[in-house]
């Protein structure tokens, strides 16, 4: 486990984070870490939690996101991270914890989401999502949590999610 929370690092992602030993827990949030996610493990099919919140990294999710086969939580809020939301987070089948909150996110959310079964957490609010919010959802039966608020959402709530 690889906590550095709060730990005053700020610049780029570290290069070093490509070469570590394999390690199922990264938490950098609340620094000051800056620049693009090229340089996360994305490789490392063991991960299991990645959270990066609470920073100011920005540019796009890389695709390969959907290579870390055991990922159960991931956390980018609250950074300036943009773009459309990869598609390729569906392929996470584990994934219980999806924040992505905070950012500036656009385009609608992708139907690839309603893969994610164990998905407890989906909190995208404070984004520029747009569209209608998907009736899929209503499909995903393990929600606790579910945060749409201040995007650019247009329709009606769909009736499966009341």
């Amino acid at each position: 486990m690889l906590v550095l929370s709060n730990a005053s690092i700020s610049g780029p992602l570290p290069s070093w984070l490509r070469k570590m030993a394999i390690i199922p827990h990264i938490d950098l949030s609340y620094n000051n870490l800056s620049g693009s996610l090229m340089n996360l493990p994305f490789g490392r099919r063991a991960l299991e939690v990645l959270d990066l919140s609470r920073n100011r990294l920005i540019g796009k999710i890389p695709k390969c996101v959907e290579n870390l086969e055991q990922l159960r939580a991931l956390i980018f809020s609250t950074n300036a991270l943009s773009g459309d939301i990869p598609i390729s987070i569906g392929g996470n089948s584990l994934l219980t914890w999806l924040h992505l909150n905070d950012n500036e996110f656009t385009g609608e959310l992708p139907q690839a989401l309603r893969n994610l079964h164990d998905l407890w957490i989906l909190d995208v609010r404070n984004n520029e999502l747009s569209g209608k919010i998907p009736e899929w959802i209503a499909e995903l039966t393990e929600f606790m949590v579910l945060r749409l608020h201040e995007n650019k959402f247009s329709g009606r709530v769909p009736p499966s999610l009341c």
